[in-house]
């Protein structure tokens, strides 16, 4: 078992691109073609539109996801 190597990839990415702002990213579950992430949303008192909106790290993780890991 375990996750796709590209699937980890993309996941560590985000996890460093969202520990700035003290958020994390970490795997859930793939159901079918279905990736699950758990995502903690930081925050940044000096600049609130700097935290990544979960809709936001979706959608760029479903692209480099395409990238990375296209099965």
């Amino acid at each position: 078992g375990g996750a796709h190597p590209g699937i980890a990839r993309v996941i560590e990415a985000f996890d460093e691109i969202v520990r700035s702002d003290g958020g994390g990213v970490c795997f859930g579950a793939l159901e079918g073609a279905r990736l699950r992430v758990s995502y903690r949303l930081g925050a940044n008192p000096d600049c609130p539109t700097c935290v990544m909106e979960p809709d936001s790290l979706g959608l760029m993780m479903h692209d480099m996801l395409r990238e990375h890991a296209p099965e």
